[in-house]
């Protein structure tokens, strides 16, 4: 399995792509989110690397920063973007949630 680990510097990452994942399932991953959001566009993220290759999961203009009373409880969110330097992030993310089994701990 791919070596993931959280918190990272995400400067310079931008969209790679995206995933339908419940944020349930996200929070079992990788824990509960680091509580680091815009203000703005953005309610909920994560950050790490995983095989050398840095990551951000986040909401983007679905959530309540954005829409207000109109926008989605982080709890509700469904669809996330995947932040990155290269597309080759999002593959081994999606198969690193989809292998990932609920016991294993993450380094970080």
């Amino acid at each position: 399995m791919d070596k993931v680990t959280m918190g990272a510097s995400i400067y310079g990452t931008c969209l790679q792509g995206e995933i339908e994942i419940p944020y349930d399932r996200l929070v079992e991953v990788f824990g509960k989110h680091d509580g680091k959001n815009n203000g703005y566009k953005v309610d909920a993220e994560w950050d790490g690397i995983i095989d050398g290759l840095v990551f951000t999961i986040y909401n983007y203009k679905n959530g309540k920063n954005y829409l207000g009373d109109e926008g989605l409880e982080v709890e509700e969110i469904t669809n996330w973007h995947i932040g990155g330097k290269s597309t080759k992030v999002v593959d081994k993310l999606k198969k690193y949630i989809a292998n990932f089994p609920a016991k294993e701990k993450i380094i970080g």
